[in-house]
């Protein structure tokens, strides 16, 4: 699961299940708060039944968080495109070190706050690339 606050950072939380997604979120909300330094009150996401399910709704309902959705069949958003860009990075980390997939979790939360590091737009540049 992949959350991006509003200032550009990401959150990666690793799951078993899709179901425990609304478990990881309620445990891992205040903390990723803390970190970004802003209060979560919008979660964007796919229409997938981990974030559509009664337990997911009840408890942005409880949190006052209110839940949008991307279009049916849309794979455009900023997670989506975050979660790409972490698959290919944990993929040639990996493969430069000659490691298996049972690193695949540590790579991509290395690569995840390798691009937490990164200058962004929302830290008043107009692009990554101009910050270099």
């Amino acid at each position: 699961s992949c959350v991006i606050a509003p200032n550009g950072v990401g959150f990666v939380g690793f799951l078993r299940r899709k179901n425990d997604n609304a478990r990881l979120y309620k445990d891992k909300k205040e903390q990723w708060e803390k970190i970004a330094n802003v209060k979560m009150d919008r979660h964007r996401s796919d229409r997938g039944t981990e974030y559509t399910s009664g337990v997911m709704t009840q408890l942005c309902a409880d949190r006052g968080i209110v839940q949008t959705f991307t279009a049916p069949d849309s794979s455009a958003g900023p997670a989506e495109s975050r979660i790409g860009t972490l698959q290919r990075m944990a993929r040639a980390m990996m493969n430069k070190a000659g490691q298996g997939d049972w690193l695949w979790d540590e790579a991509t939360a290395y690569g995840n706050d390798i691009l937490n590091c990164l200058p962004t737009t929302a830290g008043g540049l107009d692009g990554k690339q101009n910050a270099w």
